[in-house]
């Protein structure tokens, strides 16, 4: 009965771990680099916004979000526009949100 058990889960482990291996290699080079620099820049906006009160740390935090967006359609293998990359890249490095 063990032994019957186990196959299965095997399988189905490698199995994610080839579907795994499978979606990096589907996200290429420039898509991985893309991410990259919207990490960085996510992580600019956090610290950007924790060190601003009212107003302008609301419009820092909303286009955090917006690179978190970006971030995520590129880790589930969607497509994202480059001019929304360079947008949103440009908008986290102005020192104003305005």
């Amino acid at each position: 009965m063990r032994l019957s058990l186990r196959a299965p889960i095997v399988a189905t482990g490698l199995a994610f771990v080839l579907a795994g291996s499978a979606s990096a290699a589907q996200m290429g080079p420039t898509a991985s680099s893309e991410k990259q620099a919207l990490v960085e820049a996510r992580d600019e906006l956090a610290s950007k916004a924790a060190q601003t009160k009212g107003a302008p740390r609301a419009q820092f935090d909303l286009e955090r979000r917006r690179v978190d967006g970006l971030i995520e359609a590129l880790e589930h293998g969607q497509r994202v526009s480059p001019n929304a990359v360079e947008d949103a890249l440009r908008d986290a490095g102005r020192p104003s949100p305005w």
